[in-house]
């Protein structure tokens, strides 16, 4: 589905993001350089920035038909976002989240590599079996000192 969301549209500062990828099977993802993978059923959050405006990497990252350029693009072409979770800030926090991402309860990091080939981080993908708790990212966000985290559920894009 190709979504122009006017609330995305609208998130023109830079910043950190997560997107929430829900599948109900299994899949089986080439990904790139990286192979392929089979994916057990269940929640992926994907974390990355983009300093120079989250409308224009969140609307790549939503449309159906692009280029598969970012490892998430193969990802989100067999499974859906759900959430996308994002801070708008100019220092570069997805490693941070990253981490944050992995400690929450349930999780499971997936796919070396992905997403993480400008980074020192083992991968940017982490699986949860059941929806992975914003509530408590949000309080580790605070804790932290981070910026604030806004999520945004796919009703509204």
């Amino acid at each position: 589905m190709n979504r122009s969301p006017d609330i995305i549209g609208s998130l023109v500062y830079g910043g950190t993001y997560a997107l929430v990828v829900a599948s109900s099977d299994w899949l089986r993802l080439q990904v790139g350089k990286l192979g392929v993978h089979c994916l057990p059923p269940g929640y992926y959050v994907y974390v990355g920035s983009a300093r120079g405006g989250l409308n224009g990497r969140l609307k790549h990252h939503l449309k159906s038909e692009k280029r598969l350029h970012w490892h998430i693009d193969y990802l989100v072409k067999q499974a859906s976002v759900t959430q996308i979770w994002y801070a708008y800030g100019e220092n570069r926090l997805e490693c941070v989240w990253n981490t944050m991402v992995a400690g929450l309860p349930g999780a499971t990091s997936i796919i070396p590599g992905f997403g993480a080939s400008d980074c020192r981080c083992r991968t940017h993908l982490t699986h949860f079996s059941t929806a992975p708790p914003f509530g408590n990212f949000k309080q580790m966000s605070n804790i932290w000192g981070l910026p604030h985290p806004h999520r945004l559920k796919s009703e509204l894009f």
